[in-house]
């Protein structure tokens, strides 16, 4: 069953299967990783073809001006992070290495209240690890990985981030907005188990308590 959900998840989320690059979603090819953590585990992980300026550069770039950003606000951080993240890119792949560094500060700027970023590293660990398949419910390692990565997208869409909306099924949305679990999710994450999107909710909220003020 599950390697049947699994293709529904990758064709949901992947068009054959995708990485997430702001708001734009790019075909890729698929490459098999061990799935031994959230983001790409070797060099052959795919990522979209490298584009000049990605949208979320170019979104980044431009609160930043809005913001009157200096070089050490969340927003210069986040810009140069995508900007470093998508200088990781070694043709079709990405050197896990370089972007698991990316990635550990746009979790800070995350974790600091920026709800772009917020966004972004939930919907980025989120297609990275679709890329590997869907969840496992008799894994701890794929429901801790998925919990963590879900709050950071609940947390965007609690604040209404309009990137969040539609990115998942409303099922799914509507779980992670109210920690509340519909009787029936969409197809083809109908069997996405809901005692971690509930969690995952939780953690979101309690990660929203704890944030420092802006």
């Amino acid at each position: 069953m599950y390697k049947r959900q699994r293709f529904a998840y990758a064709t949901l989320f992947g068009l054959v299967l995708t990485a997430s690059t702001g708001c734009a979603v790019q075909k890729t090819t698929i490459t098999k990783t061990p799935a031994a953590s959230a983001g790409p585990q070797n060099e052959g992980s795919p990522v979209p073809p490298k584009t000049s300026v990605p949208p979320a550069v170019m979104a980044a770039q431009a609160q930043q001006t809005a913001d009157g950003s200096t070089a050490s606000s969340p927003a210069q951080i986040y810009a140069d992070a995508l900007i470093a993240l998508d200088g990781c890119k070694e043709g079709e792949h990405v050197n896990a290495t370089c972007a698991d560094k990316v990635m550990a500060k746009i979790r800070d700027v995350a974790a600091s209240g920026h709800v772009a970023a917020q966004f972004f590293l939930g919907s980025t660990l989120f297609s990275w690890r679709f890329q590997r398949g869907g969840p496992d419910p008799t894994s701890a390692e794929d429901k801790e990985a998925y919990i963590d990565l879900l709050s950071w997208l609940a947390m965007a869409i609690k604040q209404e981030h309009p990137d969040s909306y539609g990115y998942l099924p409303s099922g799914i949305s509507q779980t992670l907005r109210t920690g509340k679990a519909p009787e029936i999710l969409e197809e083809p994450m109908s069997d996405f188990p809901k005692d971690w999107l509930i969690e995952a909710s939780r953690r979101a909220d309690q990660r929203l308590v704890d944030m420092p003020p802006r």
